[in-house]
């Protein structure tokens, strides 16, 4: 993550009324969390049009990512949901 924004822990954030975070808060986007994720995403997309063979670096990166931080932090979602890609995108980002 860029050194400008903390590392945030979204789960850590309290309810409204004081208590505990209900379950998936750590999975809320924040508007940071958006403009990073579009900056990294157009970051890959930069190397891919400079130097098209950055393509297997790239996916071997990602899957290294999901394969060691991602799938075992998600594997409580069903695969191909809604609920599993925003957990997982998540975690990238994260990553």
């Amino acid at each position: 993550m860029d050194p400008r924004h903390p590392e945030s822990d979204p789960a850590a954030v309290p309810e409204p009324d004081g208590g505990t975070p209900k379950p998936g808060l750590e999975d809320r986007w924040t508007v940071p969390d958006l403009i990073d994720f579009e900056y990294y995403l157009d970051q890959d997309e930069q190397e891919l049009r400079e130097r098209s063979a950055a393509r297997k670096a790239l996916i071997d990166r990602d899957r290294e990512i999901y394969l060691d931080r991602i799938a075992p932090a998600v594997e409580g979602a069903d695969p191909h949901t809604p609920l599993h890609r925003r957990r997982s995108l998540r975690r990238w980002l994260t990553a």
